[in-house]
């Protein structure tokens, strides 16, 4: 009998390891498919007033690619910043990176690259906001406000599937839509409108947009926007934004809180736009 029972036990342990496997292969695949509309009310929860209004320090990074080609030249701006952002103290610190490369396959030769970079704290000094680098002793009026650097101004760019897109019907919908526990999501949406018919005299012209949402504990935690245009079957241009949202608390203090402190920094631009 006692056998038997060890037997049990044994075969009782392997079925819940099976168990345990078949869940994590589940969550490695990508989690359980759910309808459209599931997705559609769990994005819309997750950028309601009331999820967005409670949200105080945030950290949000964002990439935007553009890309266009034409002939043999292809031109490509990156794009790229982060901004921390502390609600009690009213400042934010922000840092960019741009560049821009242009290439070319054709007879003339083209290989250019131009980059920039900047950071600098975001803070009212004597009731009005500046930009301020400690470390290279420079300053600018901003013109951002505190206000619109708190985290529902910043939120905007985040949109959910609009009206006219889910009216697209047949294959010019796809989409995967997958929950992966609770408050978990990663939800894909692809839409295609040809914009132009081919006919005798001009050539096809589509664009595909595509919005991918990732959603962690009922909050946004990334979401990417993508619009490429193709002109009979090929690439002409793209444009990307890729943003990641972290709701944590950030402490951050203003290097300068007088305008006498200003003395010895340079008043300088802090646009590095190419």
């Amino acid at each position: 009998m006692e056998k038997v029972k060890t037997k049990k036990g044994v075969v009782s342990a392997l079925f819940a390891s099976l168990v345990l496997v078949f869940a994590l292969i589940l969550s490695a695949c990508g989690g359980e498919p759910i309808e459209r509309q599931d997705a559609l009310d769990a994005i819309n929860a997750a950028i309601s007033t009331e999820v967005v209004e409670a949200v105080g320090d945030y950290e949000v990074s964002m990439t935007m690619t553009m890309k266009e080609k034409q002939d043999a030249m292809t031109t490509t701006m990156n794009q790229s910043s982060t901004l921390r952002y502390d609600a009690d103290n009213s400042v934010a610190y922000q840092t960019m990176k741009a560049d821009i490369l242009i290439e070319s396959t054709g007879a003339t030769q083209i290989d250019s690259t131009t980059k920039a970079s900047t950071e600098y704290y975001i803070g009212e000094i004597e009731g009005t906001a500046y930009q301020v680098n400690q470390q290279h002793k420079a300053y600018a009026q901003s013109s951002m406000s505190i206000e619109s650097l708190d985290f529902q101004s910043t939120f905007v760019n985040v949109d959910a599937p609009s009206e006219d897109e889910l009216a697209i019907e047949g294959d010019g919908v796809k989409m995967d839509l997958t929950q992966n526990g609770e408050g978990s999501y990663d939800l894909r949406f692809e839409f295609t409108i040809v914009t132009q018919q081919a006919t005798d005299t001009q050539k096809e012209e589509k664009t595909v947009t595509v919005k991918e949402y990732k959603i962690r504990d009922n909050k946004i935690s990334e979401y990417k926007v993508s619009d490429t245009k193709y002109v009979d079957g090929e690439f002409e241009s793209q444009q990307e934004m890729h943003f990641k949202f972290k709701y944590k608390d950030v402490e951050l203090q203003m290097p300068v809180t007088t305008l006498a402190e200003l003395e010895g920094y340079t008043e300088q631009d802090f646009d590095i736009s190419l």
